[in-house]
């Protein structure tokens, strides 16, 4: 959902029913009281962790 993809791609991916999607996602955005799929994604951005930086090698070579 947070990349924008549709109950029924959602649904295509999962290999389960596109209206049991819509119930899940219907319960995410009440629990996140995100007011809408953009919410969610915002939430979801906003929480992500940073990717770890590179190691540091210079020393080994």
């Amino acid at each position: 959902m947070a990349t924008g993809r549709t109950d029924r791609q959602i649904a295509r991916v999962l290999g389960v029913a596109e209206r049991t999607v819509h119930v899940h996602v219907r319960h995410i955005i009440g629990k996140l009281d995100a007011g809408g799929r953009a919410g969610v994604a915002g939430q979801v951005a906003a929480h992500e962790e940073a990717p770890p930086a590179p190691a540091d090698t210079s020393r080994y070579a």
